[in-house]
């Protein structure tokens, strides 16, 4: 389950890498808030003869996936759930208790909420934290795989000014998305209750820092 699917993209590289490993294949569902992107993944995951479903749904309301897929008879406790870029794209309110912790005290990120108010790091965490309790019941058998852009230090986004670096920011931040820090991600996450499987840092060589991460967390 590719919860934030968008074309299905990652859904057909996974099924294609099933098939390159002599895997069986496995339904590939494609979970996507937008109905264009919708339509457009199940057309390509038809197209490349991948057994599939593609239902609308949200990644900060998994209990609602979950009911849509049981209409299909299909568990979601059973799915290996992933994301790519989608996690900070959620929506948040601000109304999370706020959660302190020396990691999140330590961010650099501007964090707001969907109306653009400033937001503490202590609120911000607090709200990542819950987003990933959510998924805690559904992801005990397999797990979640995220893949995620991240913040940067700001003294470090300086000395590259030759990157989209900077840009990255400013549209994300226009466009009401909420990038923190790899650190902040993985341990808003342990503080849910997951710990991660693997983990790996992208796109370091731009300046020194991950600018994605992808994690596979169970909870404990």
């Amino acid at each position: 389950v590719d919860t934030g699917a968008g074309d299905g993209e990652l859904l057909l590289v996974l099924a294609e890498a099933l098939r390159q490993n002599g895997l069986p294949p496995v339904t590939m569902i494609a979970v996507e808030f937008n109905e264009v992107a919708r339509s457009v993944a199940a057309h390509r995951l038809a197209e490349a003869g991948a057994r599939h479903l593609a239902i609308r749904g949200d990644i900060g309301a998994p209990d609602a996936i979950a009911e849509a897929l049981s209409t299909h008879g299909i568990d979601m406790a059973d799915a290996c759930h992933v994301s790519k870029s989608v996690i900070h794209n959620r929506s948040v309110t601000g109304e999370a208790e706020a959660v302190r912790d020396p990691v999140f005290e330590a961010s650099l990120a501007v964090h707001l909420d969907q109306q653009a108010r400033p937001l503490t790091a202590a609120r911000m965490a607090g709200d990542l934290v819950e987003h990933f309790r959510r998924w805690l019941p559904w992801t005990r058998r397999h797990g979640m795989i995220t893949i995620e852009a991240h913040s940067v230090d700001p003294k470090l986004v300086a000395r590259a000014a030759a990157t989209p670096i900077l840009s990255m920011e400013i549209t994300h931040g226009l466009s009401l998305q909420h990038l923190v820090e790899p650190a902040f991600h993985r341990r808003a996450a342990a503080l849910a209750g997951f710990r991660s499987l693997a983990m790996r840092d992208l796109q370091t060589g731009h300046v020194g820092a991950p600018l994605m991460t992808c994690d596979h967390l169970l909870p404990i």
